[in-house]
């Protein structure tokens, strides 16, 4: 999966869910936006807690789209911040954050804007390839 099927696809699961705050998924299935990236990946909602406090060299090569589509998506919500810079537990509490605060329609359009971003950075890099 790339991180843009990512980013759609957790759109989706929060369409689809529901949204929640404070944790990963709730008892109804709502999700946060972290949770929905990982709904997409076909992970479990709170997969973050087990890896969150991984180094991004331990994480297991199929969790690195994940990982990229919740940098993408850190980096529209807060572009000041140094997002590829960040540890893993510094990005998920930074989605964290701005997931509690945001109103459904800031988180919509963020995940729009990210997932347009990855588009972007794909055909960049395979423009680079060529």
């Amino acid at each position: 999966m790339t991180p843009e099927m990512i980013l759609n696809g957790a759109y989706g699961a929060l369409l689809g869910r529901g949204r929640c705050q404070g944790d990963f998924e709730t008892g109804d299935g709502r999700v946060c936006q972290a949770g929905a990236l990982a709904v997409a990946t076909g992970q479990p909602a709170d997969v973050w807690r087990y890896i969150r406090d991984l180094e991004f060299e331990e994480l297991d090569p199929s969790d690195l789209p994940m990982v990229e589509a919740a940098k993408i998506l850190a980096k529209v919500e807060a572009p000041l911040q140094p997002v590829h810079e960040m540890s893993l537990n510094r990005l998920v509490t930074l989605l964290g954050d701005s997931n509690d605060v945001a109103s459904d329609a800031e988180i919509f359009d963020c995940f729009a804007k990210a997932a347009a971003e990855a588009a972007r950075l794909a055909e960049k890099a395979g423009a680079a390839n060529v």
